[in-house]
């Protein structure tokens, strides 16, 4: 079937990559390919995604009339509190709250027809949502298992993939869902990538390591659009999302 030019959100994905030494953030990390000489750079970024999942998928994601994506720079975000959340699933001091009240870095995309299927005056609603994510190693079971069933190259990463639990301010409260699997790199001090292959083991480590962190996207929030923004945090789900993110392991952007 053909995309049909209409921007029908249903579903929100959650991005993320940034570099950590030694428990601290850093700015930007960089990874120079030896080969062709070009230099891929990264931020601390968060990143937004409103898909038409239907229309996305037909047009791989490059046609800007089915998504809306918000980067945001999330370099000074705020340690989380673990024992707000119980029990805790990600390694120790490995939790974040994103500030977005800053507004966006990068705005990009169909974001005029999202603000109006959710109700919203404009996007800059989106600033004022409660966001932040925690990162740990590949600790739920079921988690795993979906990743086996929907990706044909699973035996060849998954040891070296941890869970990236998105964190989503509810009615009820903090509530933590594995989202996203994501890979880790081997820096240097300065946040040159050192090897562009994943970090081994990551599955496994009982510690965050040192590391340029790069998620992919499995699951999604599905939202039902008309609402107020309440009944819609009421009704977010998780929903496997294929082919949005790959299992492709090379450092991108």
């Amino acid at each position: 079937p053909d995309p049909d030019g209409t921007m029908d959100f249903d579903i929100l994905l959650t991005l993320y990559n940034g570099a950590w030494w030694e428990g601290e953030p850093l700015e930007t990390a960089t990874y120079v390919d030896e080969e062709t000489g070009g230099t891929l750079t990264w931020g601390h970024d968060f990143i937004l995604l409103f898909i038409d999942s239907v229309d996305y998928g037909l047009t791989g994601g490059e046609d800007p009339t089915y998504y809306c994506k918000l980067t945001y720079d999330v370099y000074m975000s705020v340690a989380y509190d673990m024992s707000e959340i119980t029990p805790w699933s990600g390694w120790d001091n490995a939790g974040w709250d994103f500030s977005t009240s800053y507004g966006f870095e990068e705005i990009e995309g169909n974001c005029l027809d999202i603000s109006s299927a959710m109700g919203w005056s404009d996007i800059n609603v989106v600033n004022y949502m409660s966001w932040g994510h925690v990162l740990g190693p590949m600790n739920d079971s079921d988690f795993k298992d979906a990743l086996e069933e929907t990706y044909e190259d699973y035996e060849d990463w998954i040891e070296n993939a941890g869970i990236e639990w998105v964190m989503v301010t509810t009615t009820e409260g903090d509530v933590l869902f594995p989202l996203n699997y994501f890979f880790a790199y081997e820096i240097d001090e300065g946040g040159t990538v050192i090897d562009p292959e994943p970090t081994p083991g990551i599955a496994e480590a009982e510690d965050m390591l040192s590391g340029l962190y790069i998620t992919r996207t499995h699951y999604g929030l599905r939202f039902s659009t008309g609402e107020e923004e309440e009944e819609e945090e009421e009704e977010e789900e998780e929903e496997p999302i294929e082919d949005t993110g790959g299992s492709s392991t090379d450092p991108v952007e």
